[in-house]
């Protein structure tokens, strides 16, 4: 039952925070994630994005990915619903209005999961959980208490969840490494999203600030031949604070030619058309002034620039991988430390993680490579930086798990793909399996 709102809930939501204590860095990709006591994991999509519901929907319950459990279970999809429950106080005090999230379960076959968002149809579910706004600490203290932390609003008053196994139930004292996998970014290709808005965006590009923004990548690329060839003491105060500022003026260089030109009533206009209108076209981007702009243009457009720039401007352009995050009892790395670190460094860590676990390295071994066949032969979607997480309980290291994860942007085959198009991700399976193997020849060894 809730403390505040009385009402008896048949499944409380526990949300688990993965952010630092000043809450400015992470220490996985997801800020949170949202737990049920049965076993279930809410993931909150964005509601103009349905690639994950489709990759999921489109994988029954006997392809390879669920029989060797590579992938988390998908359950359904829920919507959660924000309601304001008041409680009056005593006559000297104000009315304080309490929120709760109230979670509904939508209970639809697979092949009309797939346009959940168009026919939304989840306002005659009767089943509800309602959750409570408390504050937690962090995962590891989570997984033996009932805390909860504040969920983040949404502008619709509500936010579309896909439920899942929860793969560490039951785990007491969990190490996590999230790895973020693939040398790919979206509007890459043609026919991904934001491909046309950077083909126009480039075309604006003034000569002079374009030739700055190639000047600053020549200089990152000869900073990248460097790293490996030093000590990480002396990558750490001589190479890494001059590619922490170049990467500031590279970035400063995007926005302000991306901020100059959406602000400026700029329509872009077809080869065709003296003043074509791209809003009547669903084949073109609008990127007008803001006040038309097309904002889930504009989102993926900004999205496919970070995307690069991060894969560019770290090690995964190298090994395919980078840390996203680790969790352990007396060590952590944040989102933004796993940026920094070079190639040498990522695969020490990553290494260092698999040692403490036999199981797990074995258990890597084991379901990467089924997964490295699965996408050396399937040609259904393109994956864009999904997530490879490694995990064990350091009160019983027997107990692990390895899961593929984060497809937000698992892209549908198009006819611009190569036979390859997936090589990025492939190269990042790799780089783990390479450590995975030799760690386990050393502990063979010994």
């Amino acid at each position: 039952m809730c403390i505040i709102c009385k009402y008896k809930c048949k499944n409380e939501l526990r949300p688990i925070k993965f952010t630092s204590e000043n809450q400015e860095d992470r220490f996985m990709g997801s800020k949170t994630i949202l737990r049920d006591n049965k076993g279930t994991v809410y993931k909150i999509i964005p509601s103009d994005n349905r690639r994950e519901v489709e990759f999921y929907v489109s994988i029954d319950k006997y392809h390879v990915l669920n029989k060797y459990s590579i992938i988390p279970k998908f359950r359904k999809i829920v919507k959660v619903e924000r309601s304001s429950i008041y409680k009056q106080y005593n006559n000297n005090e104000k009315t304080n209005n309490q929120r709760h999230f109230m979670i509904r379960h939508l209970h639809l076959p697979n092949f009309l999961i797939a346009n959940f968002l168009q026919n939304i149809g989840l306002r005659n579910s009767n089943e509800s959980i309602i959750y409570q706004n408390l504050d937690c600490s962090n995962f590891q203290s989570s997984c033996s208490n009932n805390n909860s932390m504040t969920l983040k609003k949404s502008n619709m008053g509500y936010e579309i969840a896909i439920a899942m196994d929860d793969f560490v139930k039951g785990y007491k004292h969990p190490h996590i490494l999230d790895l973020k996998v693939g040398t790919s970014w979206i509007g890459q290709m043609e026919g991904e999203p934001a491909f046309k808005a950077r083909q126009l965006l480039l075309e604006m590009f003034p000569k002079k600030e374009d030739r700055k923004l190639e000047i600053e990548k020549r200089l990152l690329e000869k900073i990248q031949k460097k790293e490996e060839k030093i000590s990480d003491e002396e990558y750490q105060w001589k190479l890494y604070p001059q590619k922490s500022c170049i990467l500031k003026r590279i970035s400063g260089l995007i926005h302000r030619i991306y901020k100059r030109n959406i602000k400026s009533d700029i329509i872009f206009r077809d080869s065709n058309s003296s003043n074509y209108n791209i809003q009547n076209d669903n084949s073109y981007y609008s990127l007008v002034s803001p006040a038309s702009a097309n904002i889930h243009d504009l989102r993926y457009l900004l999205k496919s620039y970070k995307q690069q720039l991060t894969i560019e401007t770290t090690c995964q352009h190298e090994i395919g991988i980078r840390i996203q995050g680790l969790i352990g009892n007396d060590k952590f790395v944040t989102r933004q430390q796993g940026k920094e670190l070079s190639a040498i460094k990522t695969k020490q860590t990553i290494e260092n993680f698999l040692s403490m676990s036999p199981q797990l390295c074995k258990l890597a071994i084991r379901k990467l490579q089924i997964l490295k066949t699965w996408l050396l032969t399937q040609t259904n979607f393109k994956l864009i930086a999904t997530s490879i997480v490694l995990v064990f309980d350091s009160s019983d290291i027997e107990k692990c798990d390895v899961r593929w994860l984060d497809f937000t942007h698992a892209l549908k085959r198009n006819n611009s793909y190569s036979n390859n198009f997936n090589q990025g991700l492939v190269l990042g399976i790799d780089s783990v399996l390479d450590i995975a193997n030799r760690v386990l020849v050393r502990q063979e060894t010994k």
